[in-house]
């Protein structure tokens, strides 16, 4: 099934409701990354018509600016909130292996202004738990009910984005919910896993981030997945170091 038939049927739940489609950010990108990291999010941002997320964060987001000529070809804006969470997280993650571990104070404000930081998280997918618009905010129990009817969906989605990494923000027990049968190994006494799936030879490597909204700095956030990124098992079994 192509994604565009499990969207399709994913419209049908409610067709009357603005639908949002999302993925993977940019193909060509992607395909090419070597490390390819898809986050779970809770829920799709509040736009007022139907669209395709991935399409419109690269319009709204990602721009190059000619200094020289001193004038817009595209200009690049850093991306808001967990987007914006995502972009350093993501970046960070690609240079674990090289001789200088990245510091928060090389993704702040400034530093991502820089066209080439912003290719880290077009290079990535993105899946919303819900898709449909809404007025307010999911609480988890309301969240877990949305993904258990659209249980299936999400899982061939998943699977067509065929990421090496997931990152759940906030969604990692409603993630669980989902494959209930399935088995979660953590990974010493890191936020990561590893999720065998239930009768089949799949493996996934899944972190549990924060949720989006917990009062901790982005700089906490940060520190806390590097942290256990530079854990052995994980540059290992996740990295390949």
């Amino acid at each position: 099934m192509s994604i565009e038939n499990i969207f399709d049927e994913w419209k049908r739940i409610d067709e009357k409701s603005v639908f949002i489609k999302d993925g993977i950010i940019n193909n060509s990108l992607y395909n090419s990354a070597k490390l390819k990291v898809l986050s779970i999010l809770p829920s799709a941002p509040n736009y007022s018509e139907s669209c395709d997320f991935c399409k419109n964060i690269e319009e709204e987001f990602f721009y190059e600016f000619d200094a020289d000529e001193n004038q817009k070809i595209n200009r690049y804006h850093p991306v808001r909130g967990i987007f914006f969470n995502l972009t350093r997280w993501i970046y960070a993650i690609n240079k674990i292996n090289q001789q200088r571990i990245p510091l928060f104070s090389d993704v702040c404000c400034q530093a991502v202004k820089a066209y080439n930081y912003s290719q880290y998280f077009r290079a990535s997918a993105v899946v919303f738990i819900n898709k449909f618009k809404s007025k307010s905010k999911f609480s988890e129990r309301k969240l877990t009910k949305i993904a258990l009817r659209d249980q299936k969906l999400i899982d061939r989605q998943i699977k067509e984005i065929n990421s090496s990494l997931i990152l759940c923000g906030g969604t990692f027990n409603v993630y669980k919910k989902i494959y209930e049968k399935d088995i979660f190994e953590q990974i010493d006494e890191t936020n990561f896993f590893v999720h065998k799936i239930y009768g089949s030879k799949e493996i996934r490597y899944v972190y549990a981030a924060n949720n989006p909204d917990a009062k901790k700095k982005a700089d906490e956030m940060f520190n806390e997945l590097l942290n256990d990124f530079l854990n052995e098992n994980v540059k290992r079994i996740i990295l390949n170091l």
